[in-house]
């Protein structure tokens, strides 16, 4: 009865090593799929106009070196082909663009459906292609000009006292 109580042990100890064996090796897997589909969060949060471009050429950067950059050129749906890895991709890319945005950002083209779409807008709105975005750069611009300490507005006024 000892024996076989001895083999039973042996055995288990066996099973339990192959069993080990297996979730030792299934980590590398594991976390090489992690890290192929993981993209680094955009240092710049794009916040409108005057950050517009940092936020755009980050991404850009960051999708480049995945391989997802032909995300952002909208293809004729058409003639894609749509299977559910490159679904997940897209929408995980789609995820990740509007979390580098401020909230009120994020709102304006979160009903938006793929990477490519919301590119196009951001890129319509704040890459200085409209007048209302170069207008608001400008007056932003003009807003924070500084004449040695004094700002230009002061500046000029207090030039024009002295003559």
């Amino acid at each position: 009865m000892a024996e076989t109580s001895g083999e039973k042990s042996v055995d288990h100890v066996e099973k339990l090593y192959e069993i080990f064996s297996k979730l030792m090796e299934q980590p590398k897997v594991v976390t090489s799929d992690i890290l192929k589909y993981t993209l680094e969060s955009n240092p710049v949060k794009l916040s409108g106009p005057e950050n517009y471009v940092s936020w755009a050429r980050h991404c850009k950067l960051i999708l480049s070196s995945h391989g997802y950059e032909c995300l952002l050129v909208d293809s004729d749906k058409e003639t894609r082909e749509v299977d559910t890895a490159s679904m997940q991709i897209s929408d995980r890319v789609l995820v990740w663009m509007l979390s580098s945005m401020e909230p009120i950002i994020r709102e304006q083209v979160e009903t938006l459906t793929t990477p490519a779409e919301v590119w196009s807008e951001l890129e319509r709105q704040f890459a200085g292609k409209s007048n209302k975005m170069q207008a608001t750069r400008i007056m932003h611009e003009l807003t924070h000009l500084k004449q040695g300490s004094r700002c230009v507005v002061e500046y000029v006024f207090c030039e024009q006292a002295i003559s």
